[in-house]
């Protein structure tokens, strides 16, 4: 199996677990907040909403485009730091969000 093709399965998982994790919204944010200057947007939008809105769909038009996506994004000590301050169990989801990463730096 190709990369890109991995890249773009484990995407399909993080979303799947976002909406099991009851965490995937149906409402796009305003676009102002997805223009936000700083890492993972946290003055405008909350991790999740960050994982769905940026994350999955800028690594999507990535692979799609046929773009090298980057080798490093260090998102699961994000990850962990978000579900630590919630009664979620986000463990499912790190795990990929950690297979993401670990697949990224593969070549």
């Amino acid at each position: 199996m190709s990369r890109s093709v991995e890249l773009e399965a484990l995407l399909m998982e993080i979303e799947f677990q976002l909406r099991q994790l009851q965490l995937w919204q149906d409402q796009r944010p305003e676009d102002s907040a997805l223009k936000s200057s700083l890492p993972f947007c946290v003055d405008t939008l909350s991790f999740n909403q960050w994982l769905q809105f940026v994350f999955l769909e800028r690594f999507r038009e990535m692979l799609q485009a046929g773009v090298r996506p980057p080798e490093k994004c260090d998102i699961v000590p994000m990850a962990e730091e978000f579900f630590r301050a919630r009664a979620v169990n986000g463990e499912s989801l790190i795990m990929l969000l950690a297979r993401f990463e670990q697949r990224l730096l593969e070549n």
